[in-house]
């Protein structure tokens, strides 16, 4: 109810906040391949567009090297001391640690962020994707399930579990968390692909190569399923058809 013209500079803003040109860069690139789906992909500026969000990532990750990862490490940490009960704020750090995969330190914020904003679905999954890169398998499960049992659909999080289950040689339950997402989104690539790996490895090994010739089929501008599809040909000595996956 007063006037003032007491306002923080954009600087001392942007730090409060966990800012920083490695945040910006992952930003756009979220942008940018949010943009690769319909309806955006279908857009008449899409080149114009895409032009535009490829300078924004260019600039961005200059700043990045100018700014130095440590560096903004540091600063970021201290911030996050003088607010330890901003998650928020420790999400930044997690995700800028993420970045730089240092896997354990990340974990580390995760755990944080999820103790302090419970309700956090993305924190969930995040802290499960962490915890997979630093090799714990079993606390990724739980993160990925606690994030499931908030939200039932999240895909990602399904494609996360089923991986750490194959991981551990749990081939059946990976199978299942695969179908849960190909139940709703049955044009999903990673699901699909996943799907195809772990049936071949269980020994399904024509279920198996059928799935990755779907995906293959499905997404013929992308490369993974093709790749995929070469490896458990290959594995099959069936080299001439191999062959032409690779080559795909």
């Amino acid at each position: 109810g007063t006037n003032t013209t007491n306002w923080l500079a954009m600087k001392p803003c942007l730090e409060r906040l966990g800012w920083s040109p490695f945040a910006e860069t992952r930003l756009w690139g979220q942008v940018r391949a949010l943009c690769e789906r319909p309806p955006f992909s279908h857009q008449s500026n899409r080149e114009l567009r895409n032009r535009f969000l490829d300078d924004r990532i260019a600039e961005a990750n200059a700043g990045a090297r100018i700014a130095g990862f440590s560096n903004v490490v540091q600063r970021l940490r201290a911030t996050v001391d003088q607010h330890p009960g901003d998650w928020h704020l420790r999400e930044q750090l997690a995700r800028l640690l993420q970045t730089g995969r240092r896997w354990t330190e990340a974990s580390a914020e995760w755990r944080q962020v999820v103790g302090l904003a419970p309700g956090h679905v993305v924190g969930w999954y995040q802290w499960g994707e962490s915890l997979s890169a630093a090799g714990d398998r079993p606390a990724a499960q739980t993160a990925y399930e606690k994030a499931l049992s908030l939200r039932p659909d999240f895909a990602e999080a399904a494609i996360g579990l089923g991986l750490v289950l194959g991981a551990g040689g749990k081939l059946d339950a990976a199978i299942q968390a695969f179908d849960r997402v190909l139940q709703s989104t049955p044009n999903n690539l990673q699901a699909r692909v996943n799907r195809g790996i772990a049936l071949v490895s269980s020994g399904r090994t024509a279920e198996g190569t059928a799935e990755l010739q779907r995906a293959a089929r499905e997404h013929p501008s992308m490369a993974l399923p093709a790749e995929r599809l070469g490896e458990a040909l290959a594995a099959q000595n069936v080299h001439v058809k191999a062959a032409e996956a690779y080559l795909e």
